[in-house]
């Protein structure tokens, strides 16, 4: 076999070769393979994967305080939203709904980008919303 003549990137490891290489200075996988030779080699690479994986829970455990809060306030939003058009109040409950989806979307953004104080500004405002639509009476 003889080396591929332009520089490649191994698909296994990552490990970007030259072209004079026929095999990947990390791995050792051939730079034209067949897919069980490819297959033979993934096994390794699967830690990356658990590692994102773990990142991923990680992150969430990071918003526990912030989360269920925003949880509750969302589960509760569309019973809110009930009592105050049963009471006349079309408006306020629309802005409570709003203020959910808002609220929602703030959560999700923080998450992946795991910014705390993000989901702590979101939560302040649906709070303050929250207050405003059901604090006065009608």
């Amino acid at each position: 076999m003889s080396a591929p003549g332009y520089a490649w990137t191994c698909p296994s490891c990552r490990q970007e070769n030259g072209a004079e290489r026929e095999n990947c200075l990390a791995c050792g996988l051939p730079a034209q393979f067949t897919a069980r030779q490819l297959a033979q080699m993934k096994p390794d690479n699967t830690s990356d994967e658990k590692a994102r994986d773990g990142q991923g829970l990680a992150s969430l455990f990071l918003f526990i305080p912030e989360g269920p809060i925003a949880l509750v306030c969302v589960a509760c939003a569309p019973v809110w939203a009930c009592e105050l058009v049963a009471h006349g109040r079309i408006i306020a409950a629309s802005v409570l709904m709003l203020a959910t989806a808002g609220v929602g979307a703030a959560m999700y953004f923080a998450i992946m980008r795991k910014q705390k104080w993000l989901a702590y500004v979101a939560i302040l405002a649906y709070l303050v919303c929250v207050f405003c639509t059901n604090g006065q009476s009608g």
